[in-house]
């Protein structure tokens, strides 16, 4: 069963099993709940879409996966914001890993589903704290793994946009190479973004936005996406620029003389460029200045955030620092790991996936 507007504008339940849809809901008691502003039902349409370019279109989508923990729940204020300002449906969805094989029948995942009461009052009681915020909310039951849950819904177009709580992405102990958060990334290809503040500072609007850049292709799309944020949020961008020791990773281009590579060249160069990228951002319309350090990218990143006290990082999954070509890790990694805001990671194509 679908869940959107009815008559009486109430949202009901819908539940799922395992990558299908359900038609039964036996066990389950639906509840509806109001919010403010008008519903309609969501608009899915098929094919790709260019993440950075300009994701928004025509019923929008916002996947917020949840776990009724806290952090899940600072996910899911900050996901109101961006609803609202981008006119994007909010999808809540609680993901129940399937329980081992014990011989019974396939077709009773999906009834399963529906007839776990705590997670549909769970479900439920979230609607209802988070209706005030005026975003259209739907929420779901599916019976899946939640990686795999978020990668079928993207693959399936149906996310333009996947916003966690960075409780599922940094377990206590674990290292970071294998982790949900590795997984999760490498799975979806649609832009990404990890809530790491508690719920009172994700439900502050975003107002500050830090654009850290090497330059790099992936750092040129990630910058669309930036734009797009700032417009619809009404937010200041700062693009910051860190200038490391060593050899630069663009050292292979031909057009760098040796003077040029030494660290004054650099510093040069690199103002040239956050020059020509403020005047790009002021063309666009967005309030924008610039930052430029010296110093391990990812550490002057995470120190830059704080000063500047940005509510989002926006930045690209690799770029020309990164360990390997198309692969997520390096400076974006060690950034996730240790800023303290949020973190909104570009999408990728289907290729590169």
């Amino acid at each position: 069963m679908t869940a959107w507007r009815d008559a009486t504008r109430r949202v009901v339940l819908s539940f799922a099993g395992a990558g299908r849809s359900a038609g039964a809901t036996s066990g389950a008691r639906l509840r509806s709940f109001r919010t403010s502003g008008s519903w309609h039902a969501p608009c899915f349409e098929p094919g790709q879409v260019g993440w950075e370019a300009s994701w928004m279109r025509n019923g929008s989508t916002i996947l917020i996966p949840v776990d009724f923990s806290g952090h899940s729940r600072a996910a899911a204020r900050r996901g109101c914001e961006f609803a609202v300002a981008s006119d994007a449906t909010l999808h809540l969805v609680h993901a129940r890993p399937p329980k081992p094989d014990d011989g019974s029948r396939a077709e009773e995942g999906a009834e399963d589903a529906g007839r776990d009461p705590a997670s549909v009052r769970a479900l439920a009681q979230l609607a209802d704290e988070l209706a005030p915020r005026g975003a259209r909310l739907l929420v779901r039951l599916e019976q899946d793994e939640p990686v795999a849950m978020i990668r079928d819904w993207v693959a399936a177009d149906r996310a333009d946009l996947v916003i966690v709580g960075a409780h599922d992405f940094d377990p206590p102990g674990r290292v970071f190479a294998g982790s949900v958060s590795e997984r999760t990334l490498h799975a979806c290809a649609a832009p990404l973004m990890i809530v790491k503040e508690n719920e009172a500072e994700a439900g502050q609007p975003v107002r500050r936005i830090l654009f850290p850049t090497d330059f790099s292709d992936a750092s040129h799309a990630a910058l669309e996406l930036a734009i797009e944020w700032a417009r619809l949020l009404e937010a200041d961008i700062e693009v910051f620029h860190a200038v490391a020791e060593g050899r630069p990773a663009y050292a292979d281009q031909p057009e760098w003389t040796a003077a040029e590579l030494g660290m004054a060249g650099r510093r040069d160069r690199a103002l040239d460029r956050l020059q020509a990228l403020l005047s790009r951002l002021r063309d666009r319309g967005v309030r924008a200045g610039a930052e430029l350090s010296y110093g391990p990218p990812s550490l002057e990143i995470v120190k830059r955030a704080q000063r500047s006290r940005a509510q989002v990082v926006v930045m690209g999954r690799c770029g020309r620092s990164a360990g390997s070509p198309g692969r997520f890790g390096g400076v974006a990694e060690q950034v996730l790991k240790h800023v303290k805001c949020s973190v909104l990671f570009g999408g990728r194509s289907p290729a590169s996936a």
